[in-house]
């Protein structure tokens, strides 16, 4: 059950990453996405030393949300600050890559 807490996460980041990207711009929201990791990493290792399990699975349904929005943003912000020239090459290989 607390495994498949992350495959939910990823379920509203998949569909709230265009808007995200779009009203914030990709760069931002990746610079959220990192410091909502690291706040969410902190909450599961104390929620793991206190030993809360409602917690944990919270933190893992973050931690799908935050990974599949790292996921789909990445692409983006790499094709938005890549040189013209080099866009078509690059989109490949991190479409091959990820």
């Amino acid at each position: 059950a607390l495994v498949s807490a992350i495959a939910l996460g990823s379920i509203p980041a998949t569909l709230l990453a265009d808007y995200f990207a779009a009203n914030f711009g990709p760069r931002r929201c990746l610079i959220f996405n990192g410091i909502l990791g690291i706040l969410v990493l902190l909450l599961e290792l104390i929620a793991v030393c206190i030993s809360i399990p409602e917690i944990i699975w919270f933190t893992r349904l973050i931690t799908g949300f935050s990974m599949t929005l790292g996921f789909c943003l990445v692409s983006s912000y790499l094709a938005d600050i890549t040189p013209i020239k080099l866009r078509p090459r690059l989109d490949r290989i991190s479409q091959v890559g990820f």
